[in-house]
């Protein structure tokens, strides 16, 4: 509880300041600080993933983002020079299109049955 009336402090003091103020948590504890989820206005985490071939994949996930409409999920990022670069997670239902409903033929008979 003293942790959390703290945290409300900074942000008052911030607040009063009109700072952004981005805090940063090694997520070390186990699960999720839903208290800390409730304070903050966004709540973003940083992953790497080293599988046993092909290069490292970061992701970004977007867990919360108050007066903000945000893809939910995992995204693929790369660290560049100068930043981040955050390539959104596609979502089909956003990228529908009509296709014509015309069969193409193969060449093989049975394969067309």
């Amino acid at each position: 509880m003293r942790y959390r009336r703290q945290i409300l402090a900074l942000k008052q003091f911030f607040v009063g300041r009109r700072c952004t103020v981005v805090m940063l948590d090694d997520s070390t504890a186990e699960g999720p600080d839903l208290q800390l989820h409730s304070i903050a206005h966004g709540v973003i985490a940083l992953d790497s993933n080293s599988p046993a071939y092909g290069q490292t994949r970061r992701e970004v996930h977007i867990l919360k983002f108050r007066g903000s409409d945000f893809v939910s999920g995992y995204h693929d990022f790369t660290i560049r020079e100068g930043g981040l670069t955050v390539f959104p997670r596609l979502v089909s239902a956003q990228h529908s299109a009509s296709f014509k409903s015309e069969s193409i033929r193969s060449g093989v008979d049975r394969l067309d049955a």
